[in-house]
Protein backbone atom coordinates (compact mmCIF):
# COMPACT_ATOMS: atom_id res chain seq x y z
CA UNK A 1 0.00 0.00 0.00
CA UNK A 2 1.44 3.42 -0.95
CA UNK A 3 2.23 5.89 1.79
CA UNK A 4 -0.62 8.08 3.02
CA UNK A 5 0.96 11.20 1.57
CA UNK A 6 1.07 9.56 -1.88
CA UNK A 7 -2.58 8.43 -1.66
CA UNK A 8 -3.70 11.95 -0.77
CA UNK A 9 -1.64 13.70 -3.41
CA UNK A 10 -3.58 15.77 -6.00
CA UNK A 11 -2.67 13.33 -8.76
CA UNK A 12 -3.94 10.32 -6.79
CA UNK A 13 -7.17 12.10 -5.85
CA UNK A 14 -7.78 13.04 -9.47
CA UNK A 15 -7.13 9.47 -10.63
CA UNK A 16 -9.56 8.04 -8.07
CA UNK A 17 -12.21 10.61 -9.02
CA UNK A 18 -11.89 9.73 -12.73
CA UNK A 19 -12.03 6.01 -11.93
CA UNK A 20 -15.23 6.48 -9.90
CA UNK A 21 -16.82 8.52 -12.70
CA UNK A 22 -15.98 5.88 -15.31
CA UNK A 23 -17.40 3.08 -13.17
CA UNK A 24 -20.55 5.10 -12.49
CA UNK A 25 -20.89 5.74 -16.21
CA UNK A 26 -20.53 2.04 -16.98
CA UNK A 27 -23.20 1.12 -14.44
CA UNK A 28 -25.64 3.63 -15.96
CA UNK A 29 -25.01 2.40 -19.50
CA UNK A 30 -25.63 -1.16 -18.34
CA UNK A 31 -28.88 -0.05 -16.72
CA UNK A 32 -30.01 1.69 -19.91
CA UNK A 33 -29.45 -1.51 -21.89
CA UNK A 34 -31.55 -3.49 -19.45
CA UNK A 35 -34.35 -0.89 -19.32
CA UNK A 36 -35.37 0.37 -22.80
CA UNK A 37 -36.53 3.94 -22.81
CA UNK A 38 -33.69 5.24 -20.61
CA UNK A 39 -31.10 7.13 -22.66
CA UNK A 40 -27.85 8.72 -21.50
CA UNK A 41 -28.10 12.22 -22.97
CA UNK A 42 -24.72 13.71 -22.05
CA UNK A 43 -21.56 11.83 -20.99
CA UNK A 44 -20.13 15.06 -19.62
CA UNK A 45 -22.94 15.79 -17.17
CA UNK A 46 -24.22 12.20 -16.90
CA UNK A 47 -27.80 13.36 -17.32
CA UNK A 48 -30.49 10.72 -17.70
CA UNK A 49 -33.61 11.62 -19.66
CA UNK A 50 -36.60 9.32 -19.68
CA UNK A 51 -38.28 9.38 -23.07
CA UNK A 52 -41.67 7.91 -22.29
CA UNK A 53 -44.86 7.58 -24.38
CA UNK A 54 -46.56 9.47 -21.53
CA UNK A 55 -44.90 12.68 -22.72
CA UNK A 56 -46.21 12.23 -26.25
CA UNK A 57 -49.70 11.47 -24.94
CA UNK A 58 -49.57 14.62 -22.83
CA UNK A 59 -48.67 16.71 -25.88
CA UNK A 60 -51.59 15.25 -27.83
CA UNK A 61 -53.91 16.00 -24.93
CA UNK A 62 -52.88 19.67 -24.93
CA UNK A 63 -53.34 19.85 -28.70
CA UNK A 64 -56.87 18.45 -28.42
CA UNK A 65 -57.71 20.88 -25.61
CA UNK A 66 -56.41 23.81 -27.66
CA UNK A 67 -58.51 22.74 -30.66
CA UNK A 68 -61.63 22.40 -28.49
CA UNK A 69 -61.01 25.83 -26.96
CA UNK A 70 -60.64 27.42 -30.39
CA UNK A 71 -63.84 25.77 -31.64
CA UNK A 72 -65.71 26.95 -28.54
CA UNK A 73 -64.53 30.52 -29.10
CA UNK A 74 -65.71 30.46 -32.72
CA UNK A 75 -69.09 29.07 -31.64
CA UNK A 76 -69.41 31.81 -29.01
CA UNK A 77 -68.75 34.54 -31.57
CA UNK A 78 -71.34 33.01 -33.89
CA UNK A 79 -73.91 32.80 -31.11
CA UNK A 80 -73.30 36.43 -30.12
CA UNK A 81 -73.72 37.58 -33.72
CA UNK A 82 -76.96 35.60 -34.04
CA UNK A 83 -78.28 37.21 -30.86
CA UNK A 84 -77.39 40.63 -32.21
CA UNK A 85 -79.33 39.89 -35.39
CA UNK A 86 -82.38 39.12 -33.24
CA UNK A 87 -82.06 42.29 -31.18
CA UNK A 88 -85.26 43.93 -29.98
CA UNK A 89 -86.92 46.34 -32.41
CA UNK A 90 -89.86 47.52 -30.30
CA UNK A 91 -89.50 49.22 -26.93
CA UNK A 92 -91.50 50.56 -24.02
CA UNK A 93 -90.45 53.58 -21.99
CA UNK A 94 -91.90 53.10 -18.52
CA UNK A 95 -92.11 55.92 -15.94
CA UNK A 96 -93.21 54.96 -12.43
CA UNK A 97 -94.15 57.32 -9.63
CA UNK A 98 -93.46 55.55 -6.36
CA UNK A 99 -95.05 56.08 -3.00
CA UNK A 100 -93.17 58.74 -1.00
CA UNK A 101 -89.96 57.22 0.26
CA UNK A 102 -90.55 53.92 -1.60
CA UNK A 103 -88.60 54.53 -4.81
CA UNK A 104 -85.54 52.61 -3.62
CA UNK A 105 -87.70 49.69 -2.51
CA UNK A 106 -89.29 49.63 -5.97
CA UNK A 107 -85.86 49.67 -7.62
CA UNK A 108 -84.73 46.83 -5.35
CA UNK A 109 -87.76 44.74 -6.30
CA UNK A 110 -86.89 45.10 -9.97
CA UNK A 111 -83.23 44.33 -9.33
CA UNK A 112 -83.82 41.21 -7.25
CA UNK A 113 -86.99 39.68 -8.73
CA UNK A 114 -88.98 41.45 -11.46
CA UNK A 115 -86.22 41.90 -14.06
CA UNK A 116 -85.39 38.19 -13.86
CA UNK A 117 -89.05 37.28 -14.44
CA UNK A 118 -89.14 39.48 -17.54
CA UNK A 119 -85.92 37.96 -18.87
CA UNK A 120 -87.27 34.46 -18.31
CA UNK A 121 -90.15 35.25 -20.69
CA UNK A 122 -87.97 36.71 -23.44
CA UNK A 123 -88.31 40.38 -22.51
CA UNK A 124 -85.13 42.44 -22.88
CA UNK A 125 -84.26 44.57 -19.86
CA UNK A 126 -82.68 47.45 -21.79
CA UNK A 127 -81.99 49.65 -18.77
CA UNK A 128 -83.22 50.96 -15.44
CA UNK A 129 -82.76 54.59 -14.41
CA UNK A 130 -83.40 57.14 -11.69
CA UNK A 131 -83.56 60.88 -12.48
CA UNK A 132 -81.01 63.24 -10.98
CA UNK A 133 -83.28 66.27 -11.27
CA UNK A 134 -86.98 66.95 -10.86
CA UNK A 135 -89.01 68.31 -13.78
CA UNK A 136 -92.42 69.68 -12.70
CA UNK A 137 -93.49 70.21 -16.32
CA UNK A 138 -93.10 66.48 -16.99
CA UNK A 139 -94.39 65.54 -13.57
CA UNK A 140 -91.08 64.01 -12.53
CA UNK A 141 -90.07 64.10 -8.89
CA UNK A 142 -86.44 62.99 -8.67
CA UNK A 143 -86.98 61.47 -5.23
CA UNK A 144 -89.90 59.23 -6.23
CA UNK A 145 -89.52 58.51 -9.97
CA UNK A 146 -88.25 55.26 -11.44
CA UNK A 147 -87.72 54.85 -15.21
CA UNK A 148 -86.90 51.81 -17.31
CA UNK A 149 -87.00 50.53 -20.89
CA UNK A 150 -88.14 47.06 -21.99
CA UNK A 151 -87.46 45.61 -25.44
CA UNK A 152 -89.24 43.10 -27.70
CA UNK A 153 -88.89 41.86 -31.28
CA UNK A 154 -92.26 43.43 -32.18
CA UNK A 155 -95.48 44.87 -30.76
CA UNK A 156 -97.18 41.50 -31.17
CA UNK A 157 -94.40 39.77 -29.25
CA UNK A 158 -94.70 42.43 -26.55
CA UNK A 159 -98.33 41.51 -25.98
CA UNK A 160 -97.60 37.77 -25.80
CA UNK A 161 -94.47 37.92 -23.67
CA UNK A 162 -95.77 40.51 -21.26
CA UNK A 163 -98.93 38.48 -20.69
CA UNK A 164 -96.82 35.39 -20.03
CA UNK A 165 -94.71 37.32 -17.53
CA UNK A 166 -97.76 38.70 -15.72
CA UNK A 167 -99.27 35.20 -15.58
CA UNK A 168 -96.09 33.82 -14.04
CA UNK A 169 -96.82 32.63 -10.47
CA UNK A 170 -93.69 34.36 -9.18
CA UNK A 171 -94.85 37.69 -10.65
CA UNK A 172 -98.20 37.26 -8.93
CA UNK A 173 -96.49 36.55 -5.63
CA UNK A 174 -93.87 39.29 -5.83
CA UNK A 175 -95.67 42.14 -7.65
CA UNK A 176 -99.41 41.65 -8.04
CA UNK A 177 -100.10 40.68 -4.44
CA UNK A 178 -98.08 43.59 -3.05
CA UNK A 179 -99.59 46.19 -5.39
CA UNK A 180 -103.12 45.08 -4.47
CA UNK A 181 -102.42 45.71 -0.80
CA UNK A 182 -103.06 49.43 -0.03
CA UNK A 183 -100.70 49.27 2.92
CA UNK A 184 -97.83 47.61 1.06
CA UNK A 185 -98.02 48.88 -2.51
CA UNK A 186 -95.00 50.73 -3.90
CA UNK A 187 -96.44 52.36 -7.04
CA UNK A 188 -98.80 55.33 -7.28
CA UNK A 189 -99.04 55.57 -11.07
CA UNK A 190 -97.38 54.37 -14.26
CA UNK A 191 -96.84 55.99 -17.66
CA UNK A 192 -96.03 53.88 -20.72
CA UNK A 193 -94.77 55.11 -24.11
CA UNK A 194 -94.26 52.70 -27.04
CA UNK A 195 -91.13 53.65 -29.00
CA UNK A 196 -88.99 52.34 -31.88
CA UNK A 197 -85.46 53.32 -33.00
CA UNK A 198 -85.28 56.05 -35.62
CA UNK A 199 -82.55 56.16 -38.25
CA UNK A 200 -79.06 54.74 -38.53
CA UNK A 201 -77.57 57.36 -36.22
CA UNK A 202 -79.08 55.62 -33.17
CA UNK A 203 -76.99 53.20 -31.12
CA UNK A 204 -80.07 50.96 -31.04
CA UNK A 205 -81.19 49.83 -34.49
CA UNK A 206 -84.42 48.30 -35.66
CA UNK A 207 -83.94 44.68 -36.76
CA UNK A 208 -86.30 42.93 -39.19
Amino acid sequence: MPPTSARNSPRSCTRRWLTDRIRSRQRRVATSEEQPGIVIKSPVHSRIAIESPVREASMWRWRVMAAVGFATAIAGVGWGYAQQQRAAGFYELRVYTAQPGKRDALAARFATRTAAIYARHGITNVGYFIPLESDPELGIDAANTFIYIRGYPSREERDKRLKAAHDDPEFGEVVTRQERDPNARLIIKTHNIDIVPNGGYSAITLRP
